[in-house]
């Protein structure tokens, strides 16, 4: 076979797996769900969290003298009544309709209206037939449900200390819906080596407090990446909006008075001034403890060095010459 077919063939399968969709798209995307009123069909049900969706009503509201297929003759002769979160709301076929705050549905129905069996000399009617779907297709037109709030957003901590990361989560979607956080750390000290991490939680509605373990043990400068998602049908749907945090580890710290700014300003008693660059910034802090002594040049005694081998040396180097100018010396004699 040509090597430029094997080449071909390559690129069709990289390209297949580069283009292959991902669940966890930042921003919009959408889910399904399909309720079937035929009298045989199993029906499985649709929940966001803790609050179901009911999808199992739909009617037919305009008067017509021939048969169609939804959603002819117009879409909003389609009509399903839906109720999500103790709320009844009605879905007109083919337009997207707020359920609540932040998610809306559109129904795609899959049904026909048919001539009914009526008695003779009585008019003829066109009505729903009994088998039919309602198609649903979920989105989210307001993102503002879901947010992330660290309770500090820089600090400093003492090496190996057993220190947590508090934060708030803010989910107004649904009641216990699960997800999670994204976790991103770059340390300034290891060349910026990045570790990602992941953390499934379930979400109430409302606030959500929360701790994270923190690494203490590498010195120098720790920034964290938060980005929180929730999961429906099986899809991840993530904030696009990253919250970071910023630490300085400092080494053999005891306690710290970040109060205190002590640029222009004295420490409590027991303090030193300590000085830090964090994120790009310079800071000063009260560090507890006695502020290391600094020994002046001029105050430190040398220590004896051994210069033996350096008079060693001289004394060969002239023994060597000595020798050299006598033997001339006896040549010119002769």
């Amino acid at each position: 076979m040509n090597k430029n077919i094997y080449w071909i063939i390559g690129a069709v399968i990289l390209l297949a797996i580069i283009t292959n969709p991902r669940t966890n798209i930042i921003g919009f995307q959408t889910f399904g769900y399909e309720y079937n009123n035929d009298k045989d069909a199993t029906n499985t049900k649709m929940f966001i969290g803790d609050d179901e969706f009911i999808g199992n009503n739909l009617k037919f509201t305009c008067i017509v003298n021939e048969p169609y297929m939804a959603p002819n003759p117009i879409a909003s002769c389609w009509k399903a009544l839906v109720k999500f979160q103790g709320k009844e709301t009605t879905v007109p076929a083919m337009k997207d309709t707020p359920i609540n705050n932040f998610l809306q549905v559109k129904n795609d129905p899959w049904a026909f209206v048919e001539q009914m069996e009526t008695p003779v000399g009585l008019p003829v009617k066109f009505e729903l037939e009994n088998e039919w779907k309602n198609r649903f297709t979920f989105s989210i037109y307001n993102f503002d449900f879901l947010e992330i709030i660290p309770k500090e957003t820089e600090t400093i901590l003492a090496l190996n200390s057993d220190e947590k990361l508090e934060i708030n989560i803010r989910q107004e979607m649904a009641n216990n819906l699960p997800g999670g956080i994204y976790i991103q750390t770059s340390y300034q000290k290891l060349n910026n080596k990045v570790t990602v991490d992941e953390k499934e939680m379930t979400f109430k509605k409302g606030i959500n407090s929360y701790t994270l373990d923190l690494d203490t043990s590498i010195l120098g400068g720790m920034d964290i990446q938060l980005r929180p998602y929730v999961t429906i049908a099986g899809l991840d749907f993530v904030d696009d909006r990253v919250r970071s945090v910023s630490y300085n580890i400092l080494p053999f710290i005891t306690d710290i008075d970040t109060s205190v700014d002590c640029t222009n300003k004295a420490c409590p008693d027991g303090f030193y001034c300590n000085n830090f660059v964090s994120s790009g910034k310079e800071y000063n802090i009260c560090v507890k403890g006695e502020k290391p002594k600094i020994i002046p040049i001029k105050d430190i005694e040398e220590e004896p060095q051994d210069n033996d081998w350096i008079v060693a040396i001289i004394i060969l180097s002239l023994m060597i010459g000595l020798a050299i100018i006598i033997r001339r010396r006896k040549i010119w004699a002769r």
